[in-house]
């Protein structure tokens, strides 16, 4: 059995006055916004629910009632991030999501890049694995006399093949570890392995890594993509390792 799954979200506000118009995390000056119990964005919402459908779990209005306080006016892109929390735990990882808006008006366009990154950073993958689409429905139906929008959302997720790695290249000759490199990288592309590695080498979660685990006396204290960790470090555990291979 193959280890893809495929899921469909959809998702419908109402606009109103005196509400900001957010979708896809991004905030769109316009003269009026999505109403919702959190913060409305449509896009993120139809996303969460084809990630939930594709992993086989309940969809958001379970996970995240309107009735519940605790979500009033919340973003949306904080329930992602729990969203692809539940679905890591369950060692599911995200191919790919394609997303489309249905809306007569604002414009989407000139938004649609920041949108892909917000979603994108949000769950831990390239802008690229991330498509955003838009398009009206020619004044026709709610969307099209302009009383709300909807979007549709799919999303492909995976249980990766894993080969786990307990630090592969540690006390070895310089060049004996540049060949260890390029097999795992060659590994890594040829027969579409994931790689764990436990590992106090940073070159080789550089080199080698999408993501990663910082960990410190058991607890971990940092995750993200390799770049926002080496780049955008947030907590002092990392900054200080990071600091101390340079």
């Amino acid at each position: 059995m193959t280890g893809l799954r495929v899921g469909h979200g959809y998702d419908v506000h109402r606009l109103a006055q005196g509400r900001p118009l957010i979708l896809g995390g991004v905030t769109i000056p316009w003269e009026k916004g999505l109403d919702g119990h959190s913060d409305a964005d449509v896009l993120t919402h139809a996303v969460m629910d084809a990630l939930l459908g594709a992993a086989g779990m309940d969809d958001i209005g379970r996970l995240f009632p309107d009735c519940d306080n605790a979500f009033l006016n919340i973003s949306s892109l904080t329930l992602l991030e729990r969203v692809m929390k539940a679905l890591t735990e369950q060692g599911w990882q995200v191919v790919n999501i394609d997303a489309t808006l249905v809306a007569q008006a604002p414009k989407i366009a000139p938004y649609r890049q920041e949108m892909r990154c917000a979603l994108a950073r949000t769950l831990g993958i390239r802008p690229e694995q991330v498509n955003v689409k838009a398009t009206t429905e020619e004044h026709l139906g709610f969307t099209g006399e302009g009383l709300g929008i909807s979007a549709h959302a799919v999303a492909l997720i995976q249980r990766p093949r894993f080969l786990i790695a307990d630090e592969p290249v540690s006390a070895l000759d310089v060049t004996i570890q540049a060949q260890i490199l390029k097999l795992l990288r060659e590994l890594r592309d040829e027969l579409d392995l994931s790689y764990l590695f436990i590992s106090h080498d940073l070159n080789v979660v550089y080199q080698l890594c999408d993501r990663v685990l910082v960990m410190k006396e058991g607890r971990i204290v940092e995750q993200g993509t390799v770049d926002d960790i080496f780049d955008h470090p947030k907590d002092d555990y990392t900054r200080q390792l990071l600091a101390a291979a340079e």
